[in-house]
């Protein structure tokens, strides 16, 4: 046995019951053994572990597992030899899960994953890039640690994640889905749009099976921790190879080291606005760098829990800490912040990378956002509620600082007040008061309050200095959030700023400015020869693509390849029926030559830089069209196209719905994150099981009276005021209408099928109209208005109630209206004057009133 203390961590016993494979379902609790990496144990080790799914993998069933008490970044799955079946299972309690190995998301890094549904279908917080949110809430670490006496434990760099941990729900995104019973389709972005702060939104995607094992990034191989929505097909390699500097991923080792030849990014597309030793900090707008910031979400989403990717990354600015030598600019961790928050947040997202953990950057990154307010002049606090071990960093590092100018003040006899202590650290009044609070530092004094520092609190202190932390120089910051233009400052010697050739700032502390220019060996996909400033920069619109022709220098003789559209088909067979181009910058069909493959049954060309769909004639066969994410204004030229299923079009620049009425054979649409104002020309497509018209300027729902067959519709992120013209779709199960201009529940007596509503962050007011909605398992009232819990103790159905950030006060109304739905298993009920006057009681109350329950908000109760 290992000599570290471990919970709830049984031995073996040889009981005298005994159980089948066959009685292993989900949700029942197990004993598994663990496998001991430092094999510190002759015996091996059991643990309790609760049955998530199953799946068939190589033909071997296999179970994703939770250790119980444990983090969930130890969940995995296992093969059936694991699991020790001589002792008695415990059966499940009735939570329902998903089944099906397969985790199919949204297969595009502008999607976000989406809450689990009972059934395995996936549920919404779309968002794009979100659903949740780069919105919803944040990732919560089971560990809890004495927040007591932070200074004598070490920064918990292991956060060094998301500080919020409740829920969130963006406004407007695409999360990918759920699992099922099979592989799911893109089918599965969901869609949220953000208006609170956060960068997370999801609540429910804490309940997401971990999809992929490890990932490759730069020279290191890096185990995942969770779930985060990168394309299905993913979930069948064993790594993932991520390019370090643009973080665009990929399924092969091969196809890394051809996009390794093309890719000219050696550090961050952004403006260098710190540098120190060997550490820089870049400055990103998401308006300006949408891809790489969607990039970097999904990256993020890997390591964060409770953090919903949230692709509306235009109100943000991302902050990237990275380590410089030879070879580029290595990210290690980043923040991100809003523009202008209302809140007067600081800092909306933190997360230092595993492989950069425990060695004092989650400080830094925390030290810089301070740094920041103080350049504006501004006091600042991380986004709320923090997580249980972000409340811990962040305590840790006020405490600190605090201390340290008590400490001063009293060392110069000196007196000094809440607010002068708040002015010179950014910190908020109300953070250093609670910080003093809970380190026993405010005292009782003759009637009034007074500082008091124990002789354990100074001690403490010493020994936290004595480390030797990396600090942030202040006087090396440079420039104030957006700047552009050119700053010069003085410090002792003059700085020098010098404007790359690629039009990024770079700062040369050493008076000398040496333009990087890189050398690239097709070998060596982790480590580039030498710096460079050519840099990509995204188009958004309105852009012009700013693509450098760099001065590359390649030391391998087989660099040297034809680098045309069609050399990335050379090696295919003329049968293909399936191709995938994602992210190759390639500008236009025809240049790739697809006549030949008149097998053809699926195109993917995800991410280029397409500018019009043409040279599609020949291709007959084709099932599936995926042009996500290029520069497409038209949809065109498909008159062949005639058995086409589905067709992914989102995140182009598209206006009009057209062309499309005669290819009755499509179920699928995507049309996410276009210009469409108008739901149009679709009236033949009666086999239409989905549409998504999420992100777009629809103001009105129309014109969807022949769609007898349609299942889902998500419509989140328009600008809709009424719900209307649904009566016709008697089949539909999946309704998202989330960040739009709702004001009234009405209009939904016809969905008798309707099995997940999702309406947050709208303007409704009461619950009403859904009494013929009787097979209703999620409802989502997020982010709206509601003052009272009613008219829905009806919905014996019901599995998921999401509530969250309304006024809801009255733990009557909760008991009356929900406990006698025994389905119910989640509610989401904070951020209402329920919790927010009652935080001490608050899950008690709701525990004791709703005993079905096994999750309540981010926390699971059982």
């Amino acid at each position: 046995m290992s000599n570290s203390p471990r919970p709830s961590t049984p031995t073996h016993n040889n009981g005298a019951t005994t159980t089948t494979i066959q009685d292993i379902a989900i949700g029942c609790k197990v004993y598994v053994t663990v496998n001991n990496k430092e094999k510190t144990a002759d015996l091996p080790e059991y643990r309790k572990a609760e049955v998530l799914s199953t799946r068939i993998h190589n033909g071997i069933t296999e179970y994703y597992v939770h250790f119980v008490e444990f983090n969930k970044r130890l969940d995995e799955w296992i093969p059936v030899e694991r699991i020790d079946i001589s002792r008695e299972i415990e059966k499940s309690s009735g939570r329902k899960r998903a089944k099906g190995g397969g985790l199919r998301d949204s297969d595009a890094p502008n999607s976000l994953a989406s809450p689990l549904s009972s059934n395995g279908n996936r549920t919404p917080n779309r968002n794009p890039g979100a659903s949740a949110t780069t919105i919803g809430q944040k990732r919560k670490i089971s560990a809890m640690e004495d927040v007591h006496t932070p200074l004598s434990e070490p920064y918990p760099d292991e956060f060094d994640n998301d500080p919020g941990s409740g829920p969130g729900t963006p406004n407007g995104g695409y999360t990918a889905t759920a699992e099922g019973s099979g592989p799911l389709s893109k089918k599965q972005e969901l869609e949220k749009l953000r208006v609170s702060g956060s960068m997370t939104q999801s609540n429910s995607e804490i309940s997401r099976v971990k999809n992929l094992e490890r990932i490759h990034i730069g020279k290191y191989d890096v185990e995942a921790w969770y779930f985060s929505p990168y394309p299905a097909e993913y979930a069948s390699a064993s790594t993932i190879y991520i390019c370090e500097f643009c973080l665009f991923h990929f399924i092969s080792e091969r196809q890394l080291r051809r996009h390794l030849k093309k890719c000219n990014i050696l550090h961050p597309p952004g403006n260098e606005i710190y540098r120190k030793d060997d550490i820089s900090f870049f400055e990103i707008d998401g308006h300006k760098q949408k891809t790489y910031c969607r990039n970097l979400c999904l990256l993020s989403k890997l390591f964060l829990d409770h953090k919903t990717l949230y692709y509306d990354v235009d109100p943000f600015l991302f902050y990237i800490m990275c380590k410089r030598d030879a070879k580029g600019c290595h990210m290690i961790g980043y923040f991100s912040k809003e523009k202008e928050s209302t809140e007067g947040y600081n800092l909306a997202c933190i997360l230092t990378l595993p492989q950069y953990q425990r060695q004092g950057y989650g400080r830094i990154l925390i030290a810089f956002s301070y740094e920041l307010s103080k350049k504006e002049g501004k006091v600042g606090s991380p986004e709320k509620p923090l997580s249980d071990l972000g409340l811990l960093s962040y305590r840790a590092y006020w405490t600190e600082v605090i201390l340290d100018i008590l400490l001063e003040t009293k060392a110069n006899s000196d007196e000094i007040t809440i607010e002068e202590i708040s002015q010179r650290t950014s910190i908020t009044t109300t953070d250093i008061l609670q910080t003093l609070q809970t380190i026993g530092a405010i005292k009782p004094y003759k009637g009034q309050q007074i500082i008091w520092l124990s002789d354990a609190l100074v001690a403490a202190n010493e020994k936290t200095k004595a480390k030797n932390h990396r600090t942030i120089d202040e006087n090396l910051v440079i420039g104030v959030i957006g700047v552009i233009g050119v700053v010069v400052i003085v410090v002792v010697v003059v700085v020098l700023m010098a404007v790359g050739d690629d039009g990024y700032l770079y700062f040369d502390w050493d008076q000398t400015y040496v333009p990087f220019i890189p050398s690239r060996s097709t070998t060596d996909m982790s480590h580039l020869q030498t710096f460079q400033s050519n840099a990509s920069t995204d188009q958004s619109e309105g852009e012009t693509e700013n693509q450098v022709s760099s001065a590359v220098q390649d030391t391998d003789a087989s660099a040297d390849q034809d680098t045309d559209d069609d050399a990335f088909l050379a090696d295919l067979s003329d049968e293909e029926e399936e191709i995938e181009l994602t992210h190759l910058r390639i500008t236009d069909i025809p240049s790739l030559f697809l006549d030949r493959f008149v097998n053809l049954k699926r195109l993917c060309l995800r991410q280029n830089l397409i500018t019009k769909i043409e040279g599609l004639e020949n291709l007959k066969s084709l099932k599936e069209i995926d042009f996500y994410d290029n520069k497409i204004s038209y949809i065109e030229n498909l008159d062949n196209q005639i058995n086409l299923e589905s067709l992914d079009l989102s995140f182009n620049k598209i206006k009009v719905i057209e062309n499309v009425n005669h290819l009755i054979k499509l179920t699928n649409i995507y049309f996410v994150q276009n210009k469409i104002k108008t739901i149009q020309n679709l009236e033949n497509l009666v086999n239409l099981t989905n549409l998504e018209l999420g992100a777009n300027s629809i103001r009105k729902i129309e014109n969807l009276s022949s769609f007898v067959n349609l299942e889902q519709l998500w419509l989140g992120k328009n600008k809709i005021r009424e719900l209307e013209n649904l009566d016709n779709l008697k089949n539909l199960k999946i309704l998202s209408i989330q960040s739009n201009r709702l004001t009234r529940l009405e209009g939904l007596e016809g969905l008798v099928n309707l099995e997940e509503l999702y309406l947050s962050h709208n303007g409704i007011k009461k619950i009403e109209g859904l009494e013929n909605n009787k097979k209703l398992r999620i409802l989502d009232i997020s982010n709206n208005f509601f003052t009272k819990i009613e008219n829905i103790s009806h919905l014996s159905n019901l599995e998921e109630f999401w509530a969250s950030n309304n006024q809801l006060n009255d733990f009557q109304e909760l008991e009356s209206q929900l406990a006698h739905i025994e389905k119910l298993r989640t509610v989401y009920i904070e951020g209402n004057p329920l919790q927010t006057n009652n935080e001490a009681t608050y899950r008690l109350k709701v525990k004791t009133l709703l005993p079905q329950v096994i999750q309540i908000d981010a926390t699971y109760t059982q």
